[in-house]
């Protein structure tokens, strides 16, 4: 759905009012921060003796202005929000590294300065979530990383989303430690492991219905919307979880058919539009060959970039589109596989 070059313009206008805005806000929060470096008078920020000289350095920055430094990273995550805005940019990846950058000398600082500052707390869980969706779709190599042990981490009570949020990253973080699935080892689909994701899972989705009640009524138009819209990322979880595990490209218990009604019934309600990409996206991977499906996807996709004006998810439905277009001898290769063995040309996307 497109919007009228009037209001298009008139919200170019504002963004870029936004935009420089922040940019001046950004600016001197960056200027004291240097300062605050310029003072020091030992010269550990340029010790040669590697990272545990650059470790130390940080260490006494963040003393000096730790305050300063959390300004600089909201300010620069405020700038990468601001950039998945804008059509067709990819500055919000450039202040994203930027965050990283910011968050590795503040995560390093004194634990006491962690533990008396929530702004960085919560600065830290939403850069984390933002890089969980990120690799998402992110197949190219990168060094390995340590597994993580389903059993040792549980749900915490930080938001209804953060729970799901958390749980795609472990699975992620989990196949991309085993990598491709015809070079696993027999034992390394344990089904004991898979009914520890899936006990996770239920948790996570127990825990948002309990706290339901706590938004909205349940039995009005936003607290039914809400809970399909839970209903939604519940299913979705589940098959990403089999879609990890087994590859398979095509649904099973009727999942897909349980996912296409939590999405409509959301639709129906008009709310909760921006909560709708990732079960849409994880929908449309099970749209092989449904003409009907896929072009339902599209277009709701579009009306939900159109509404909540995050172009940033356009380049996930164009990697849908050429997934779906992918030639009769890849018909039976998942979206992962398909993502891992085009790696070399597809850009990673992210589904926020």
């Amino acid at each position: 759905m497109a919007l009228p070059p009037a209001v298009t313009s008139a919200q170019d206008e504002l963004r870029g009012r936004a935009l420089q805005a922040l940019r001046l806000d950004l600016q001197l929060n960056l200027d004291h921060a240097r300062q605050a470096q310029d003072e020091r008078s030992d010269g550990t920020w340029q010790h040669p003796g590697g990272d545990a000289g650059e470790r130390r350095g940080q260490e006494r920055t963040m003393k000096r202005s730790p305050h300063s430094a959390i300004k600089v990273l909201a300010g620069t995550l405020i700038f990468s929000h601001a950039e998945m805005l804008r059509p067709q940019s990819q500055e919000w990846r450039l202040h994203l590294g930027g965050c990283h950058t910011i968050a590795r000398g503040l995560v390093q600082s004194p634990s006491q300065l962690q533990a008396e500052s929530p702004a960085l707390r919560f600065l830290s869980k939403e850069l984390s979530d933002l890089e969980s969706l990120l690799e998402l779709s992110h197949f190219r190599p990168r060094p390995s990383r340590a597994p993580v042990p389903p059993s040792r981490v549980q749900p915490h009570r930080l938001g209804t989303f953060t729970t799901f949020t958390e749980i795609l990253r472990d699975i992620t973080s989990q196949e991309r430690m085993q990598g491709p699935l015809d070079t696993r080892a027999g034992d390394s689909i344990s089904m004991t492991d898979l009914r520890v994701w899936k006990q996770r899972i239920d948790q996570a989705f127990d825990l948002s219905r309990s706290e339901l009640s706590n938004q909205h009524a349940a039995d009005t138009v936003a607290g039914l919307a809400f809970k399909s819209v839970i209903d939604a990322h519940h299913v979705a979880a589940i098959i990403y979880l089999h879609q990890v595990y087994f590859q398979f490209v095509h649904p099973t218990e009727m999942l897909d058919v349980r996912l296409c009604s939590a999405i409509t019934n959301v639709q129906d309600a008009g709310l909760y539009y921006h909560d709708l990409f990732w079960p849409l996206f994880v929908l449309g991977t099970l749209s092989t060959g449904q003409d009907q499906q896929q072009t339902w996807v599209e277009r709701l996709w579009r009306l939900c970039v159109s509404t909540t004006s995050f172009y940033c998810n356009e380049p996930a439905l164009a990697f849908l589109k050429a997934y779906w277009a992918r030639p009769s001898e890849e018909y039976l290769v998942s979206w992962i596989q398909y993502a891992r063995l085009h790696s070399d040309v597809l850009d990673s996307f992210i589904i926020f």
